[in-house]
């Protein structure tokens, strides 16, 4: 029988992997980047997103280094991964405007461009937290991701992913400085012109994991009993 019970236990790394995918909230954090830095020097991107809530957030410091104005907002990629230049339709472009305090949300058409918005389909909004710390200047924002992940309008096709990422992640960012905005009646983007553009774009850069409680629990217990069953029937 003792060989029988550490036959079952034995068995146990094959049921963790059977088991639920776990929940866990992902980052990706650097500071002094790099990159092309006319908007300001890219001193802090911290970017999390848990795949349980697909709350999504962003943070960028830009900080000034006399080689031109300071970014005044930005556009931003997200993927799992790749670069997400000349990826149509699968990911969500974020327009960040400093000046108004607010992000715009498209599908990105894999344009080295900003022009999304002019032709592709708009998917929401929130707002945009602005930071002036002496040199430093922070853009931050918080989202629910879950219906424009899902495409819950059924916008687009089996490529879509939207915006998320695990423990890769691709960035496809441009600061935005001498900028000029408009909006239409319905919150969308009417005009989102950068007079200069600076850029961080990478790809598989690698993301930490932490593994909610919950997540944690429900493998140990989901464990447990498999084994218990397993020494029931050995027995």
């Amino acid at each position: 029988m003792r060989i029988k019970a550490a036959l079952a236990l034995a068995a146990l790394p094959v049921l963790f992997a059977l088991a639920p995918a776990k929940a866990a909230t992902y980052t990706f954090q650097g500071n002094n980047l790099g990159g092309n830095t006319k908007t300001g020097d890219h001193s802090n991107i911290t970017a999390t997103f848990n795949n349980n809530t697909n709350l999504l957030t962003w943070s960028s410091t830009f900080t000034d280094n006399g080689k031109g104005p300071l970014a005044e907002g930005a556009w931003l990629v997200l993927s799992d991964g790749p670069n997400p230049k000349k990826h149509v339709d699968e990911y969500a472009i974020f327009y960040l405007d400093g000046l108004t305090e607010q992000v715009s949300i498209y599908n990105y058409n894999g344009e080295n461009k900003a022009d999304s918005y002019k032709k592709e389909n708009y998917l929401g909004g929130t707002a945009l937290q602005v930071t002036n710390n002496g040199s430093d200047r922070t853009f931050e924002f918080s989202v629910d991701v879950s219906d424009i992940n899902n495409d819950v309008n059924g916008l687009f096709g089996d490529d879509w992913e939207g915006a998320s990422f695990a423990d890769n992640i691709g960035i496809w960012f441009h600061g935005a400085s001498d900028l000029t905005t408009k909006y239409k009646n319905d919150g969308s983007l009417k005009r989102f012109h950068a007079g200069t553009s600076g850029w961080y774009d990478v790809s598989d850069k690698g993301a930490t994991s932490v593994p909610e409680p919950g997540s944690v629990a429900a493998l140990g217990l989901f464990a447990a009993a498999a084994a218990g069953k397993l020494r029931k029937r050995l027995s």
